[in-house]
């Protein structure tokens, strides 16, 4: 037997973004599921023993009240300043720092406990830079998570500021630290931006729809989630899932709804477009019609556990996106039988395959050519919907976090493993 089968891979996990969306509807992104579905999967593998790592006290008090509510796995909280904030600081300067900016009998950021610190062998980041007090735990291999390189790739797509957070977590990585992506693009992405980095350790390991994202074929269901959101009953309706913002290319998408319901005069035909507002969202309708805007539905956020009907009641789902790092919501389209028409660049071809209609991004008659057909030819969308089916079984989170289990035992140095304490 080797010595990784004996015991289980001691991993802290940072778990800002969690603790972020418990309190914030926003930010329950693509980013969130991601590391909200590792994190299940990671607590309930007996190769593994998961604790929290908790950057700031409110993080630590978020997750705390996210476990005494049963919305958190029970694993243990270890307070230390992580990628935010003031962390590229000495500790000394650090210290000072937080006792200037805040009341000093209430400091926001815990201590380190170095103790506490050296029981782990990994320290994994689902999304931000990775502590720079790793540096006092050579011991110890970091893995971080690289999803996208957009804002740094298109700055012009997001909103300013989100470049250098992504900045800073790749210049957080050194030679000897581990990088998984969550795409074959965004791994060319990196090695290309950080051609420093050892391709040995740069890995892909695809995402997956969660489980809760299945076929609806309820038909009280699919109305009752209509009448909840406002569609019609007997409306025919096109569905976008995703961040109103300019990457996401919605402004492509509703001129192109224009056009065909103004020549078509499809008075039952809608667009209904789910997700929360993002940046530059608030004139997301521009100059159309008002035929055009009684025909547009804006939903807002849309809980996970609502969106099955939805998706199954569409009549196709459209996602012209710019670019992308991985690309959930048309596989969550895919798994429950919706047809997909999706912009052809970064990870959607390699997400989609030949299971969905892939056009680029910004070709109107396309669009418009690739609607009309799904509209018209009922063989196409059941072609469509039944390829998307098969296509998204090759997407599984249990083959994602055994893949990244499997990285950290590689990485997991041979000394005895430390008790900890729940």
């Amino acid at each position: 037997m080797n010595y990784e089968s004996k015991r289980p891979v001691a991993v802290l996990f940072d778990a800002t973004i969690l603790a972020s969306a418990a309190t914030e509807t926003n930010a329950r992104t693509g980013v969130y599921r991601v590391a909200s579905e590792l994190a299940k999967r990671l607590d309930t593998d007996p190769r593994i023993r998961l604790a929290w790592l908790a950057p700031t006290l409110q993080i630590e008090q978020t997750l705390r009240t996210e476990i005494s509510r049963g919305q958190l796995a029970a694993a243990p909280i270890i307070p230390a300043l992580s990628p935010n904030g003031l962390f590229n600081l000495p500790a000394r300067a650090l210290r000072k720092a937080a006792s200037l900016a805040f009341n000093p009998g209430r400091p926001r950021f815990p201590p380190i406990n170095w103790r506490q610190l050296r029981k782990f062998d990994i320290i994994y980041s689902p999304v931000y830079a990775l502590p720079n007090f790793r540096q006092q735990l050579p011991q110890v291999r970091c893995v971080l998570n690289v999803n996208d390189l957009i804002p740094i790739l298109f700055p012009e797509l997001l909103p300013p500021g989100l470049a250098a957070n992504v900045k800073q977590a790749i210049d957080s990585l050194t030679t000897s630290d581990s990088v998984i992506c969550i795409s074959d693009a965004t791994r060319d992405d990196l090695l290309k931006h950080s051609p420093q980095l050892d391709p040995s350790r740069v890995h892909t390991i695809h995402l997956a729809a969660s489980s809760a994202f299945k076929p609806c074929s309820s038909e009280t269901l699919k109305r009752q989630s209509k009448v909840a959101l406002g569609i019609p009953i007997d409306a025919t309706y096109i569905l976008s899932v995703c961040t109103l913002e300019p990457r996401k290319n919605l402004a492509h998408v509703i001129r192109c709804f224009a056009k065909l319901v103004e020549s078509h005069g499809s008075q039952d035909l809608y667009l209904v477009l789910v997700g929360s507002h993002g940046w530059q969202s608030d004139d997301l309708l521009g100059q159309t019609s008002a035929f055009v805007r009684s025909r547009i539905i804006v939903t807002g956020y849309v809980p996970d556990a609502e969106l099955s009907p939805l998706y199954s009641g569409a009549c196709m789902f459209v996602y012209m996106s710019l670019y992308e790092g991985f690309g959930l919501p048309p596989l969550e389209a895919m798994q429950c039988g919706t047809p997909v028409i999706a912009a052809n660049n970064s990870s959607l071809p390699e997400v989609i395959g030949d299971a969905g209609i892939l056009i680029p991004a910004s070709d109107e008659n396309a669009l418009i050519a690739s609607i009309s057909l799904l509209l018209c030819d009922a063989d196409a969308r059941t072609r469509f919907s039944e390829m998307g089916l098969e296509r998204s079984k090759r997407f599984d989170w249990e083959r994602c976090a055994d893949q990244t289990i499997r990285i950290f035992e590689s990485l997991m140095s041979p000394r005895p493993r430390p008790k900890l304490h729940r």
